[in-house]
């Protein structure tokens, strides 16, 4: 399955939610892969059925931008979907900078990430200058609006697990 019917993502809702009819929302199946072991993680995982992977910066050791390049790649190169990154500097204790991601983008199998540093002008560089093909997801429900209005995608959200009719017309 190719993963560039981005606006479907998250929390777009059409009518209702789940769909109750085939020209509603298609649902993807997106799954995070473990960060301390990918190489065994991409072994043993089962792709069947998953449309990409979400996978979060490298957290713990704090690795440098070259070394979350690299991460990033490793992961990318074994892979048989695309990935998305996750950037959640909050929770990981490191950002990954707008020139990390855009250098990423250029990847030919990672294809989006969800931002959540909450930075608007990382935003707007990785809007600018990534790869054309290159999504930007808000990944923080505060935040999902200026970020759509800056040229996100959409935003793949917490809120909307518990109120997603509510949380997609605010969006």
């Amino acid at each position: 399955k190719e993963l560039y019917n981005i606006e479907l993502w998250g929390i777009m809702i059409k009518e209702e939610c789940p769909p109750t009819n085939e020209e509603a929302l298609e649902w993807l199946l997106i799954t995070n892969i473990p960060i301390l072991n990918v190489n065994e993680a991409i072994e043993k995982m089962n792709f069947e059925g998953i449309t990409a992977i979400l996978s979060v910066s490298p957290y713990y050791n704090r690795p440098t931008q070259a070394g979350i390049i690299q991460h990033f790649e490793k992961i990318a190169d074994k892979c048989p979907v695309p990935i998305i990154l996750y950037n959640v500097p909050v929770r990981t204790g490191s950002n990954m900078k707008s020139s990390t991601t855009i250098t990423l983008s250029q990847h030919p199998n990672i294809v989006a990430i969800k931002e959540a540093s909450s930075d608007l002008i990382q935003t707007m560089e990785i809007i600018k200058d990534a790869h054309k093909d290159f999504v930007v997801l808000a990944g923080d429900d505060l935040m999902a609006l200026p970020m759509i209005a800056l040229g996100a995608k959409g935003v793949i959200s917490v809120i909307a697990n518990a109120f997603p009719v509510e949380y997609g017309k605010c969006i």
